[in-house]
């Protein structure tokens, strides 16, 4: 079996290679330059979307050097897909053998085997290593991995998301990144901390600071500037207002790059409080609140393991969930996440990851179609709970200058179009490649990308068909959002027809199992 997947996703990237046709080299580097952003924000899900798309407009010599290090980065340490990792990297060292990332690919390979439980194929790739590369295996605690291998232990420290260990009772969630100023105050004060004893400044009640990064620090209203990082916190626990929201917890404040980064520290069932609310409706029946709220506790716990060595786990928008703080909490959600405390779904004796989107648009998609990774709970299906509920259909007409813009505003710079076309589906609808063409010229696009590049609030799903009429492009679609994982509206639908939150989630996410977490005690 598994040298079957590895086999199947060796196969999907050299048909990702014959299909990409000559494009304007602009367009697989401007994708490609995409594609690492997303990566190094912590958007892995979109950046895996970018990379395939590089793979479609590049051809078997235009590659990126390092595309498939960063592809195996992705499937390897956020979505532990191991099988997808190994493919990666094996076709890294032998498309690109000499670069200087070549023998910690070659490590990350020998600590897969040995996590899929292939000790000898792991230590004669240890080995290999260490004849290889002899620098290298003198810079690294590289000698200290292969003896702990060969005693018996566990040769390296692994990030993980099983549920073998407690979890943290608190999450991370990036309110702010930019170089505009921040309002703050709380209704009995606020006190500021740095690493120094005792608090650096404290503001009476009432009052409002302005907080704007600085060349020394944070400056505080222009008076005393901190250095960073600041943490801030409201007297009596009475929440802190941040630009005229309120969020419980404290807030850290940043320095990065002459952008103020504001960060909510937050009792993680206290900011299920602020998510369920804003992302679906509190008047929906209690099955379905409960059925995201677990779904949203899923999804908030897998980041926070996952992002230990980062500022943040989770944006506080679409690009993670989207999170409201205190002003957006209403008394039926709050109700639902105390219903369902410490409630979440496994596979495998691990946190799934939970995805899910707005509608299906009567066919769920699978993880495996959008980022070629093969999550069992993520698969596609037909999904009736969907259909004629609010975003099954969608249309709408797009100026193609308008457009043009849309996708260049998001960094991926095409000149004005005269012809969109779907060139391949997925067994959904779904579209995974489409032509962009101006003139001569002709650029590549899954469908998924090309929603979150021209606007996803516009081209709401990768479900659609487009022609041209005059200056303008007219889209008829179903579905909003990726398809991936639970449908709101199709559990929205279930909940009215009687259906309890386990039974939404079983028919969204199949073969996962609800547990309890083990919250640490602090």
């Amino acid at each position: 079996m598994r040298k079957r997947a590895a086999g199947l996703l060796c196969c999907s990237l050299f048909l990702l290679l014959s299909n990409a046709a000559h494009s304007e080299p602009l367009i697989p580097a401007t994708l490609f330059t995409l594609a690492e952003t997303c990566q190094q924000n912590g958007r892995y899900l979109e950046a895996l979307s970018f990379y395939r798309d590089v793979l479609l407009n590049s051809g078997p010599t235009g590659v990126p050097a390092v595309l498939y290090k960063n592809m195996g980065d992705i499937y390897y340490e956020y979505l532990e897909g191991y099988e997808q990792a190994l493919a990666c990297y094996r076709k890294q060292v032998e498309t690109f053998p000499a670069l200087p990332c070549t023998p910690d690919v070659h490590l990350r390979i020998a600590r897969i085997l040995y996590l899929q439980g292939l000790k000898e194929q792991a230590r004669a790739h240890y080995q290999f290593i260490r004849t290889t590369f002899p620098a290298y295996a003198k810079k690294n605690s590289f000698a200290e991995e292969l003896r702990r291998l060969e005693k018996g232990e566990p040769p390296f420290a692994c990030s993980t998301v099983s549920l073998e260990q407690q979890l943290p009772l608190h999450i991370r969630v990036l309110l702010k990144d930019d170089a505009e100023p921040a309002e703050l105050s709380a209704p009995r004060g606020l006190s500021f901390f740095t690493d120094q004893p005792g608090p650096f400044l404290t503001i009476p009640a009432g009052t409002r600071i302005y907080c704007r990064p600085g060349k020394e620090g944070i400056a505080l209203d222009s008076q005393r500037v901190a250095k960073t990082p600041v943490r801030i916190e409201a007297v009596e626990e009475a929440g802190i207002e941040v630009n005229k929201k309120t969020y419980r917890g404290a807030v850290w404040a940043y320095l990065r790059e002459g952008r103020l980064v504001l960060v909510n520290h937050v009792p993680l069932e206290e900011y299920l409080y602020g998510v369920l609310a804003k992302e679906v409706p509190a008047s929906w029946p209690e099955a379905a609140l409960q059925a995201q709220a677990v779904a949203a506790r899923t999804y908030a716990l897998y980041h926070v393991l996952k992002r230990t060595t980062e500022l943040f786990d989770v944006f506080s928008t679409t690009a993670s969930q989207v999170y409201g703080g205190r002003d957006s909490e209403k008394t039926a959600s709050r109700k639902a996440v105390d219903e369902t405390k410490g409630l979440v779904l496994s596979y495998d004796k691990k946190l799934a990851l939970l995805l899910y989107h707005a509608n299906s648009g009567g066919m769920t998609a699978a993880a495996e179609d959008i980022w070629g990774w093969p999550a069992a709970y993520l698969t596609a299906r037909t999904d009736e709970f969907s259909r004629d509920m609010k975003n099954f259909q969608w249309d709408g007409a797009v100026a193609a200058d308008e457009l043009a813009g849309h996708l260049q505003k998001a960094g991926c710079a095409l000149p004005v179009m005269e012809t969109i076309t779907p060139l391949q589906r997925d067994r959904t609808g779904r579209i995974t490649r489409l032509a962009l063409q101006e003139g001569k010229h002709t650029s590549y696009l899954s469908g998924n990308s090309f929603r979150l590049l021209a606007g996803p609030a516009q081209i709401k799903s990768a479900h659609f068909t487009v022609e041209r009429n005059n200056q303008s492009f007219i889209f008829n679609g179903s579905g909003y959002g990726h398809g991936v994982g639970m449908s709101q509206w199709g559990a929205c639908n279930m909940a009215r027809q009687g259906y309890r939150a386990e039974q939404i989630l079983q028919w969204y996410y199949p073969g996962t199992t609800m547990v309890t977490v083990r919250y640490k005690n602090k």
